[in-house]
């Protein structure tokens, strides 16, 4: 007669052993075809896209500032603006987050 403890680790063993055994496996890596040559005018005018769309959103971000800065009383102005200010100024040399600035090579 087994022990209870076989009983319930047998079973176990066996499942994790035939998932094990099932997981397929590849011997060679896909070969990467290369890219398609594009047409360069399309190209450009994808550029030329992507920059117009990138424009008209941060005229879009500006606008909704400037009413969100609209909404405020006087003395909150004065205070956004003030803060603001302080933050520009303790941010000179601090354009990357600090884990990047850590861990990123120096130049010498």
């Amino acid at each position: 007669m087994r022990s209870p403890l076989m009983r319930t680790i047998l079973p176990i063993f066996l499942v994790f052993l035939s998932i094990s055994v099932a997981l397929p496996s590849y011997g060679q890596k896909q070969k990467k075809r290369p890219p398609k040559q594009e047409n360069v005018q399309t190209r450009e005018s994808a550029k030329d896209k992507d920059a117009t769309i990138k424009a008209e959103k941060v005229e879009a971000y500006k606008g909704r500032v400037k009413q969100h800065e609209s909404l405020q009383d006087k003395k909150t102005r004065k205070r956004m603006k003030k803060t603001y200010k302080q933050a520009q100024k303790q941010s000179v040399g601090r354009e990357a987050p600090f884990y990047k600035r850590w861990f990123r090579k120096r130049h010498i």
